[in-house]
């Protein structure tokens, strides 16, 4: 069982070589705010979203819930004028994904991400565990971004702001066949080897340029030595200004806490079952 709440800030950079191609539909700043529950392989959520642009706000807001079998979510969008305060455009859409699918790998949109602590820093884009992402695969089974690893190559030891832990270092297939590194983990002993420092690496023009660092800041104990990352601090570059200006410039920063967490579920069982969609809105399936 799990429950946690947790908060998601990011902001665009202002430096001018980030700026200088931008344009009125370029996010500004984000908050976000994500209740989870889960149980028994199922899982709830509740996302809010809001998205602050040179024009307009974007409030969006999740539903959803994996009953076993399938997720079903139901979303709200609304934009607003920032000037006139006038309501642009509001709908609500229905989503409706029926692929089997297992606690080990959670759908990843519109808060369909359930946190994982040993794959908070890695790629939230990845719902699998850490054992199976350092395994490596070769394509894609469950509709995902497909990749291919090979194992994790182990570099020995090293501290981490005063933690002790193990670094390794994984490679991944580019398009012409060449290996290069894909990321770089710290597992900390101390936390479980959850991941307490991670760079993610991208390619422009043949050469391999870090473009995410991530780092666990503060922990949440749960429960005596059960760690959870608490407080994440995240700073995503552009490898292609990183190329052009000979160096590192942040292009978004991002700041997430988990407010609370606790290792029981309160919600009733009847929380579980998928939303009711209104007559008459739109819903996908894909």
């Amino acid at each position: 069982e799990l429950e946690y709440v947790a908060t998601m800030n990011s902001e665009r950079s202002p430096e001018p070589e980030v700026n200088e191609d931008a344009s009125i539909e370029d996010e500004l700043s984000s908050e976000e705010r994500v209740e989870y529950w889960v149980r028994d392989g199922r899982w709830r959520f509740h996302v809010e979203e809001t998205s602050h642009y040179f024009l307009t706000d974007s409030r969006r807001t999740f539903d959803g819930v994996w009953d076993g079998t399938r997720e079903t979510t139901l979303a709200e969008l609304k934009v607003t004028n920032v000037v006139s305060g006038e309501v642009t455009t509001h709908l609500q859409r229905g989503y409706r994904f029926e692929v089997p699918r297992t606690i080990e790998a959670p759908m990843n949109w519109g808060g369909g991400q359930i946190i994982r602590p040993h794959m908070a820093l890695v790629y939230q884009g990845i719902g699998e565990p850490l054992s199976k992402f350092l395994a490596g695969r070769g394509g894609d089974d469950e509709g995902r971004d497909s990749y291919s690893n090979e194992a994790a190559i182990d570099m020995g030891d090293a501290d981490w702001n005063g933690l002790r832990c193990r670094v390794l270092s994984v490679e991944r297939m580019t398009d012409d066949g060449r290996r290069i590194e894909f990321a770089r983990l710290w597992l900390a002993y101390e936390r479980n080897l959850i991941p307490v420092h991670v760079v993610i690496f991208g390619e422009h023009e043949g050469e391999v340029i870090p473009n995410r660092r991530s780092t666990v800041l503060e922990w949440h104990e749960v429960e005596s030595d059960i760690f959870f990352p608490q407080r994440v601090h995240i700073d995503d570059f552009s490898t292609s200004i990183t190329h052009d200006y000979g160096r590192e410039i942040v292009y978004y920063s991002r700041d997430w806490v988990i407010e609370s967490i606790s290792l029981a579920c309160d919600c009733p069982d009847e929380d579980f079952v998928p939303p009711v969609f209104p007559e008459g809105i739109e819903v996908i399936a894909p």
